[in-house]
């Protein structure tokens, strides 16, 4: 018999887009599933939409006052029947083979406890991307220390991984429980992303990512200083915390102070990093984000030269972006900003 599959999916006022999730999750190919929504008090046309839907895998727990969606996603760990736990959101669309990809996966390789994908954007008036999301379990775990190795509303997880090891999400982490969540099962699983998009991810200004920034990389910089210290023995100040968050996340133009201390925190990380087991997934992961650092170089000095020399820019910078970072480099060479 197919393995049952509880797919867990918190919903606040979401009328604009929750009938095509929705009706992406009940369109699986996969068919052995519970759908658990969680209405987080709704006071819009949510609850209408839903109940329009007659199909008895549908589970709808009411909340009378607004929790916030981490406790309903504790809520749905706790009361999902599922051998694995499937995580979507109300605004997102599933692609119709996710589930039976993500379970025969997880069938197929019993010592991996989570699953994910890469995802593929959608927002109005915007071209469609691809977010490409490391793939193999030696990357994800080195990837834990720049930001959340897994699109969270594509990933399949082991139910037992949880019960067993008495671990759970924590409000106190969000809108990053996902982050803290998966830091704490990679200690005693392994991950895999596959390597093609089973979600698009809606992309809109009323989001948690767009509405609750400030906290977003408040708590997520607390989660990184757990991981620094649980993998490394190291304490990172504030300072520091903000410097990696800089290094990894806030990759954009970049001038010749930003540059500085760039530079400065990518010798810090290699030095962090050097006796990891992991060190070889660290240091890739590192040095292709210093070489986008340079490529977005808007200020250029002589000094500047010197990065040439470094062994992983050499290699993978091509000679005719070498040459003109060599030409900028002499020429004390500004990008001029749109309003100058």
């Amino acid at each position: 018999m197919k393995s049952f599959v509880s797919v867990i999916m918190p919903v606040y006022n979401a009328e604009k887009y929750v009938a095509l999730a929705l009706q992406s999750v009940l369109d699986q190919t996969y068919t052995n599933f519970e759908l658990l929504i969680y209405d987080d008090a709704s006071n819009d046309n949510t609850i209408n939409i839903i109940q329009s839907f007659n199909d008895n895998r549908i589970k709808i727990i009411y909340k009378e006052k607004n929790t916030g969606y981490t406790k309903s996603l504790i809520q749905g760990v706790q009361l999902a029947k599922g051998k694995y736990l499937a995580r979507m959101d109300s605004d997102d669309i599933m692609s119709p083979d996710r589930l039976k990809l993500q379970v025969a996966f997880l069938e197929a390789n019993t010592d991996y406890g989570i699953v994910g994908s890469f995802a593929e954007t959608i927002a109005e008036g915007k071209e469609n991307q691809i977010w490409k999301y490391p793939v193999d379990d030696l990357d994800i775990k080195s990837y834990l220390i720049s930001n959340s190795p897994f699109v969270h509303p594509v990933v399949m997880f082991r139910k037992c991984l949880l019960t067993d090891h008495n671990i759970n999400y924590d409000p106190v982490y969000e809108p990053c429980e996902d982050y803290k969540l998966w830091f704490e099962m990679l200690k005693i699983t392994k991950g895999k992303n596959l390597p093609f998009p089973l979600l698009k991810y809606r992309l809109h200004n009323t989001q948690t990512i767009a509405v609750k920034r400030e906290l977003l990389i408040k708590n997520s910089n607390q989660i990184r200083k757990e991981i620094f210290n649980h993998e490394f023995g190291v304490e990172l100040n504030n300072e520091e915390l903000d410097l990696n968050y800089s290094y990894f996340n806030e990759v954009k133009a970049s001038k010749i102070d930003d540059i500085r201390r760039h530079a400065y925190w990518k010798n810090k990380l290699l030095s962090i990093t050097k006796n990891s087991p992991l060190q070889k997934s660290y240091r890739s992961l590192i040095q292709k984000l210093w070489l986008i650092h340079l490529q977005t170089l808007t200020e250029f000095r002589p000094f500047c030269l010197t990065y040439l020399f470094d062994l992983s820019v050499f290699r993978n910078m091509s000679l005719k972006n070498k040459t003109f970072f060599f030409i900028k480099s002499l020429m004390y060479y500004r990008v001029k900003s749109a309003h100058e």
